[in-house]
Formats: structure tokens, C-alpha cells, sequence
């Protein structure tokens, strides 16, 4: 009787452990899933971007006067906040927008996962939109009166959140220069008006629901955070290379 009661206790334990294993496994896949859905988002958002001969096409990490998003977003690397001109399908807009020029952006945020008592909070990756029919007046107001008007209003609260557990975002834009060759736009460099990049490469990391759980503050997300190896430990990174207006 002994011994059945201790292998009845045995079978529980590797149960229970499997039962946790099984679940962590299924958590991080969830995120990983959803960071590659967001990176197919991106790349055809960057694949469809246009070029606007009156004014700024792409603002890179732009100032608050620029863009105005609501906190709290705090900047993780040099070159995680871009906004730019996309043609979009008549399927991504309503009936009412007579046009395929539309604004869109994206931009990290660190937010409350959830209403439920407990939630943590994490960072997460935002997209922001505006169809055609607040997009091109809003380009001619732009273009006529560019004083005092921001480029846009980003705010995480009205904005879709496409992934979450996200760091470390990174958009490098290329252009051909004279001699044919690609060079890079560092930051704070405005982009030229009337071209767009000849490629663009998105990289970002995402880390499994076990890890995110173990990053309590805003703080241990970060590189200098001392739960670096959490992060380094449960993370995946994504890459992509797109060439607006092309494959890629």
C-alpha cells in the first residue's frame, strides 16, 4: 500500500511538471506566432510605402512636435519609431476613402497586459493607422501651413497592439547613393522627399510569456537591465528585408 501511495505521488509530480512544461511551451509559441504575424503586417505595410514630392514621406524616430504618442513609450534602441505614407488596399480602408494614401506607423509602448487584478505589463508593439480620408487633407494642411501641425497622433489606447513581449525594434532604411551602392540612413537624418528606400530591414526580439513573467518593472527590459540572461535566455529574434515597392 506504501509503495502503490508513493508511485500514485511519483505520477503526480511528472504530471504536474509535464502539465507545466506543456504550458509554458504553448505560451511561447503564442507569442512567437504573434510576432511573426506582426512582421508579415510590417513588411507589407513597408512593401506598399509611397513617396509624397510636398513634404516629409517617413519620419524617423521623429520629435514630439512631429509625433505626438502617448506615454509611455520610452525608446529602447536608436531607431525603433518610424511613420510613413502607404498605399493600402480598398479592403483596409471603408467605402467613404477615395484614395489608396494612408499613414501608418509603429512604435513600442510599455503597457498593462490585461484588466484582470495581477496583470503585469510588458512591451509591446503598436501599429498606427489612418485611412485615406484623414490622410490626404491632412497632407495638404501639411504642406500649406506646416507650422504648429504634428505629422500625427499615435496613442496606444486607439492604436492595434500586434505583438506583445517585444524589444529591441529596429527599422534601417537604405538608399542607393551615386556610385550605386546602399547606404544606410542613420538616425536623426531626414530622408529625401522624393524617393523611397531602395530596402528596408525590420529586426526585433520576442521573448515567451515564462520569460516576460520573470520582468517586473519597465526597467528589467532593458540591455543594462541585471535580468539581461532572461532576456537573452528566452527571446527569438525576427528579421525581415523588404524593397518598398517590390519583392522582398
Amino acid at each position: 500500500m506504501v509503495i502503490l501511495s508513493m508511485l500514485l505521488m511519483m505520477m503526480v509530480v511528472v504530471l504536474d511538471q509535464t502539465s507545466n512544461a506543456w504550458n509554458n511551451a504553448e505560451r511561447k509559441s503564442g507569442a512567437l506566432r504573434e510576432a511573426r504575424s506582426a512582421l508579415l503586417i510590417m513588411a507589407r505595410d513597408f512593401r506598399a510605402m509611397a513617396h509624397n514630392n510636398s513634404g516629409s514621406t517617413i519620419l524617423f524616430n521623429p520629435s514630439a512636435n512631429e509625433v505626438e504618442i502617448a506615454e509611455p513609450v520610452a525608446p529602447m534602441t536608436t531607431n525603433d519609431r518610424i511613420f510613413f505614407l502607404s498605399l493600402q488596399s480598398d479592403s483596409a480602408q471603408t467605402t467613404a476613402d477615395a484614395s489608396d494614401l494612408c499613414m501608418v506607423g509603429y512604435y513600442l509602448a510599455y503597457t498593462v497586459d490585461g484588466n484582470a487584478p495581477g496583470s503585469g505589463s510588458s512591451y509591446k508593439l503598436y501599429r498606427h493607422y489612418q485611412t485615406s480620408s484623414h490622410t490626404v487633407p491632412h497632407m495638404v494642411t501639411l504642406a500649406h501651413t506646416p507650422a504648429g501641425q504634428s505629422w500625427a497622433t499615435a496613442s496606444y489606447t486607439t492604436d492595434e497592439m500586434l505583438a506583445k513581449n517585444i524589444i529591441d525594434l529596429q527599422v534601417d532604411l537604405f538608399r542607393r547613393n551615386e556610385t550605386g551602392r546602399l547606404e544606410l540612413l542613420e538616425a536623426g537624418m531626414d530622408w529625401p522627399t522624393d524617393e523611397t528606400p531602395a530596402l528596408v530591414q525590420i529586426s526585433f526580439k520576442a521573448l515567451g510569456e515564462h520569460g516576460a513573467r520573470a520582468l517586473s518593472s519597465q526597467t528589467d527590459w532593458h540591455n543594462d537591465s541585471p535580468l539581461l540572461h532572461v532576456i537573452t535566455q528566452n527571446s527569438q529574434p525576427f528579421t525581415t528585408r523588404i524593397r518598398p515597392g517590390g519583392g522582398g
